[in-house]
């Protein structure tokens, strides 16, 4: 497994802190891939602890979603079946529109003009893996002008969850391009204020994305919706 950059080195309280956010940056940068079996023997030679922190660490993730244990007693990062993917979908789906129902009514002129600008960002990027980079941070512009820190932390928590699914749907031909038309009618009515067809856009564009990502992972089953 390729390690994550160097950066500036953070202060953690504690190694089971360490651990836990090492373990974390690696499932949200598609180090630990969904299925990747974790083993505390191997993680602790990796990073210079004893099994105490590892099991803490491991265990604050398995609360969180991102690791599991198996049948066979082992543990492993957590890969979603059909019915959790729209499961999850159908949540950010309403989380979506209601910050962008928030946003249409609290945004100012220089978050609109950020939200904007992300929008322009994502559709020129030049590479899937930027489109979803800039598309990551159109949607946290979006939560961050709610005025509102609950759905602002539930947007956090939907990033891990959404780090759990293989690939980008920006790799789909076609996709940069409508998903630029979907964050302009977003924009569009934040910038308008109205806080209905905000509502409106932000669904329609995670049922869109959520059409495409089950032809990604389940093609040969047949699709359905979560509206």
């Amino acid at each position: 497994m390729t390690a994550l950059p160097p950066a500036e080195q953070p202060v953690y309280a504690s190694r089971a802190e360490y651990v836990h956010e090492t373990l974390l940056a690696e499932i949200r940068a598609g180090l630990l891939k969904p299925g990747h079996r974790i083993r505390e023997a191997e993680l602790a030679e990796r990073l210079n602890v004893s099994r105490t922190p590892i099991r803490e660490a491991i265990r604050r993730l398995v609360e969180k979603g991102l690791l599991e244990h198996n049948s066979l007693g082992g543990l492993a990062v957590v890969r979603l079946d059909r019915a959790q993917v729209k499961e999850l979908y159908q949540v950010r789906g309403i989380l979506e529109a209601s910050a962008a129902e928030l946003a249409a009514r609290y945004a100012t002129e220089e978050d609109t003009n950020r939200i904007a600008n992300l929008a322009e960002a994502c559709a020129n990027a030049e590479t899937a893996a930027a489109a979803a980079h800039y598309n990551t941070l159109f949607h946290e512009a979006i939560h961050a002008c709610c005025r509102n820190r609950y759905l602002e932390s539930l947007q956090v928590r939907f990033t891990d969850w959404l780090s759990l699914l293989p690939g980008t749907t920006f790799s789909v031909t076609g996709r940069i391009k409508s998903a630029f038309g979907d964050h302009m009618r977003i924009v569009d009515a934040i910038r308008a204020g109205d806080a209905e067809a905000a509502h409106r856009a932000g669904h329609d564009h995670i049922v869109e994305a959520y059409r495409i990502r089950i032809a990604m992972m389940f093609p040969d089953d047949p699709p359905d919706g979560i509206s």
